[in-house]
């Protein structure tokens, strides 16, 4: 009270008059909280192996592919398209004469002069998409004879790519895990599980090409064996352990 009347000190000016007047022996400033709680031990690592195994799988193909080319020449750019596109038309009458679906029938074309000799060339292009294997041997023969210059296959492949799939993944996993086991055993310890695994593969297929044939003036049955096909599986695992 000051001549009768009251005075009102703000908080902070007192606590700092208190400070001044214990000639700045006053406390100390509190610590932050996370000092005052403590540091936290750091997490303990997790433990674990990893590693890659691969799987392969043996599997019938059930499409085969047959590419057929005709060739024309002539005086004028006309003169080549119709001589090729006349020869192509024989061979997509006699693939489709014998079982092959229109929509496995895939064509394309190339014109050009030849500048060297003074005339135009065309080519036609015929790719041909085979379900039943057996067969492929006796359409190359066939497309030959109706007029291809040209022809290439059979070429085997599996229209399913995810065919024997999941046994070579079996096979994958079961391989990374038996070398898991083994690491395991050199530390004395043992595998508890799998704690992630990734497929570095998605199923490779390794394909099996057939020879090409030039033109031949006797076009016999081509004797074709389809072979089987690889499907190869790489994964790589995390697995758990304890001792």
């Amino acid at each position: 009270m000051l001549n009768g009347r009251w005075i009102v000190v703000p908080t902070a000016a007192l606590a700092a008059a208190v400070a001044l007047s214990l000639g700045g022996r006053g406390a100390a400033p509190p610590e932050p909280a996370q000092a005052a709680q403590g540091e936290q031990p750091p997490p303990s690592l997790a433990r674990y192996l990893r590693f890659t195994g691969t799987g392969t799988v043996q599997v019938k193909p059930d499409t085969a592919g047959i590419s057929f080319t005709t060739d024309g020449t002539g005086a004028s750019k006309a003169d080549a398209v119709a001589q090729a596109g006349s020869a192509m038309r024989r061979v997509i009458a006699a693939m489709q004469s014998h079982g092959v679906e229109r929509g496995d029938l895939q064509t394309s074309s190339e014109v050009y002069r030849d500048t060297s000799e003074g005339v135009w060339r065309a080519s036609e292009y015929l790719q041909v998409t085979v379900h039943d294997v057996h067969s492929a041997g006796s359409l190359v023969s066939r497309g030959l004879a109706a007029g291809a210059d040209s022809a290439s296959g059979p070429q085997f492949s599996l229209s399913d790519r995810s065919a024997g799939y999941d046994a070579a993944l079996r096979s994958a996993m079961a391989d990374a895990r038996a070398h898991a086991d083994a690491a395991a055993a050199l530390i004395g310890a043992h595998v508890t599980g799998v704690i992630s695994v990734d497929d570095a593969s998605t199923g490779q297929v390794q394909p099996v090409y057939g020879a090409a044939m030039d033109s031949v003036q006797a076009m016999p049955a081509m004797p074709v064996r389809e072979g089987k096909q690889e499907v190869m599986v790489a994964v790589t695992v995390t697995f758990s352990y304890s001792e």
